[in-house]
């Protein structure tokens, strides 16, 4: 997840404990955590999921003759007692209620899953229900305007299906709304597994290493160049010499960057023959069903909730770009 802290840099202490701390209670919750012996939501794809056991996320039953289900509004609360700390406690407010829509989301879906085909807008939704309990705010598609750049003698429109706004940067003033990331959704995923050398910084070298590193290429070429093709169009609309994307491929999250400084943007605008292209760089992707891969997630999820509503965040205006000789 690297991805994260090479897209932005966040200095300031407040913030960072803020993520620590909410990791740790989170990580107890016995829902959605990982640090616990047995975790209520720990499944390979949603099929497996009985609509029991979505049930369970939300209710609890009463101990009486007539074993009466009733709603637990305790089930999603992680806020610790005496707590004071305005950043925190507004994130486990968020937690606690986009938990709460996140389960009931399941249980449709649960129930739904044996008479009707999934669609990626049930998917979608899932995702941002699931992000906005780390404090991310999105928009889909529904209510966005479609975006436009000219590159050559053509007009490149693209609307994804959610962003995520970069609140701290948006200017009042400007009718442009500024994005932290942009996100496409499909309904399908399809795993392929290869090996091949990988190149990595050292020092700001380009290295090449010499042992082989397991990498899992599972997206195909036509999802790869729709998603630059969107952070190509929206990256007017970052503060970053950069973008940040996320692929979302059923339950499975991708983080991209798109990296690219204002020269290379206009020599890609004008078709200019140019030497130093933007860069895409890809995580692997990530099962937020399942327990372990949930336990990489939270903290780059939470990191970007806070950069995205945080002055104190600072984004890394100026990240080095390797030069060609």
């Amino acid at each position: 997840m690297d991805l994260i802290s090479f897209a932005f840099s966040v200095n300031e202490p407040k913030i960072l404990s803020s993520v620590d701390r909410c990791k740790t209670a989170v990580a107890k919750h016995s829902i959605i955590g990982f640090d616990t012996p047995c975790n209520v939501l720990d499944a390979d794809e949603i099929e497996n999921i009985e609509p029991c056991a979505a049930f369970e996320m939300m209710v609890s039953m009463v101990a009486d003759f007539r074993n009466h289900l009733c709603y637990d509004i305790s089930k999603w609360n992680i806020q610790p007692p005496h707590c004071d700390d305005k950043l925190d406690i507004q994130l486990y407010n968020k937690f606690q209620v986009h938990g709460e829509l996140f389960a009931q989301q399941l249980i449709n879906i649960s129930m739904m899953k044996k008479t009707q085909d999934k669609t990626e807008g049930m998917y979608q939704s899932l995702f941002q229900e699931f992000a906005a309990m780390f404090g991310l705010t999105s928009l889909s598609s529904s209510v966005l305007g479609a975006a436009q750049i000219d590159i050559g003698n053509t007009t490149s429109t693209s609307l994804p299906d959610v962003i995520f706004p970069d609140v701290t940067h948006t200017d009042k003033d400007d009718d442009r709304l500024k994005l932290l990331a942009l996100c496409k959704v499909t309904k399908d995923f399809t795993r392929k597994e290869e090996f091949f050398p990988v190149e990595q910084d050292n020092n700001r070298k380009r290295q090449r290493r010499e042992d082989e590193e397991k990498v899992i290429q599972h997206l195909d070429e036509a999802l790869q160049g729709q998603h630059v093709g969107e952070l190509l169009v929206h990256f007017p609309l970052s503060e970053n010499n950069g973008l940040l994307g996320i692929i979302v491929q059923k339950t499975h999250i991708t983080f991209s960057y798109f990296q690219c400084n204002k020269i290379q943007f206009e020599e890609v605008k004008t078709r200019d023959h140019h030497i130093n292209k933007p860069v895409i760089y890809y995580s692997r992707p990530y099962n937020y069903l399942k327990a372990a891969d949930r336990e990489e997630l939270i903290r780059p999820l939470l990191t970007l909730g806070f950069i995205q509503y945080s002055p104190c965040c600072i984004s890394r205006k100026e990240p080095y770009i390797e030069t060609v000789d």
